[in-house]
């Protein structure tokens, strides 16, 4: 399958620019194996606040479930707690794949994600990286854009514009994979586009809205599989890259067997186009 509408997940227009910053032998692996890796956020990223909720809405959810439990009869801290309970393990089968979303190369990504003059970007649309899981029925999976907000402050606190954005993304039960798309917003420059494994977090909602046989639980490592045609418009390198990094790039992706690129679809930085004086 390619990808499906999720309540929450907002990937507007279609047709904008994503870029994925890696180093070289990563983008080899995926040519030569069709397949790009997903990472728990978790357990894989450093940002400790990742698939947490933001202080207002937590305090927000809190509330509700004690409301409704109480009004079910149920006792309202176990009520509350079961949710809990619930968003951990939700948290536990979340698998992401980011991108960044921009017109151009960011000189910030290559000097974030570019430990050395060896990295490449793959530049693609959110259209095609929609379309190049076309062949896969392994997992259902979603694309949208990421919302940066304040995570600190409380739910009297909060700003009306925060507040809509984390509704937005946790509407309906998408309090579950919802979580993926809210960041702080320290960490707004990031731009991201996020790819969400939906199998482990959402079983029942894929069940009563999809054809997909969705995994119970989803296991690392989850390399999901990509049509790299589709996948890939173009290959940029790093900003000064030497020439035999340059000729070793362009010869390794011209002669993978798994894809159609010629050289004229692999560039240089445009950070090191000709200056003018």
């Amino acid at each position: 399958m390619t990808t499906v509408n999720f309540q929450g997940f907002r990937h507007h227009p279609r047709d904008r620019e994503v870029w994925r910053y890696m180093d070289l032998p990563s983008l080899l692996w995926i040519l030569e194996n069709e397949k790009l890796h997903f990472s728990s956020p978790k357990e894989d990223f450093d940002d400790r606040y990742e698939t947490t909720l933001p202080r207002a809405w937590y305090e927000f959810r809190e509330n509700q479930w004690r409301e409704i439990g109480g009004h079910w009869d149920h006792d309202p801290d176990e009520f509350a707690q079961r949710h809990t309970d619930r968003r951990e393990n939700m948290r536990d089968n979340i698998y992401v794949s980011c991108w960044h979303a921009n017109q151009t190369e960011s000189a910030a990504m290559w000097e974030l994600y570019g430990a050395s003059k060896y990295t490449v970007a793959i530049r693609t649309t959110v259209d095609g990286l929609m379309r190049a899981f076309h062949s896969q029925d392994e997992y259902a999976l979603a694309v949208g854009d990421v919302k940066y907000v304040d995570f600190d402050s409380s739910e009297e606190e909060i700003d009306d514009e925060d507040m809509k954005n984390i509704r937005r993304v946790h509407s309906g039960n998408a309090d579950s994979v919802g979580l993926t798309l809210l960041k702080r917003e320290e960490f707004e420059h990031e731009k991201e586009v996020r790819c969400v494994v939906l199998d482990g977090a959402v079983q029942d909602w894929l069940e009563r809205n999809t054809e997909h046989s969705p995994k119970q639980s989803v296991e690392p490592p989850v390399n999901v599989s990509v049509d790299v045609d589709e996948l890939i418009e173009e290959i940029r390198l790093s900003p000064g890259a030497e020439d035999w990094f340059i000729d070793t790039a362009i010869d390794a992706v011209e002669n993978n067997r798994n894809t159609r690129f010629s050289r004229e679809e692999i560039r240089t930085s445009q950070l090191d186009s000709e200056r003018y004086l």
